[in-house]
C-alpha cells in the first residue's frame, strides 16, 4: 500500500503552529509576536494582524 502525504504541520520550539502544507495548496507560514499570531502567509498572499 502506497502512503500519500495529505498535509504537513510544522511547529516552533514553543509548540506554536508555524507552517501548514496541504498537498493541493501553496505552503502556509505563520509568524508570532509575544505568543499571538502576527503574520500569516500563503503563497503570494500575506495577512498581518495589528493589535
Amino acid at each position: 500500500m502506497k502512503k500519500v502525504l495529505l498535509c504537513r504541520y510544522d511547529y516552533d520550539p514553543l509548540d506554536r503552529l508555524t507552517g501548514v502544507l496541504p498537498s493541493s495548496q501553496a505552503t502556509r507560514q505563520r509568524f508570532y509576536r509575544q505568543n499571538r499570531l502576527a503574520t500569516d502567509i500563503q503563497g503570494d498572499v500575506q495577512h498581518t494582524i495589528l493589535r
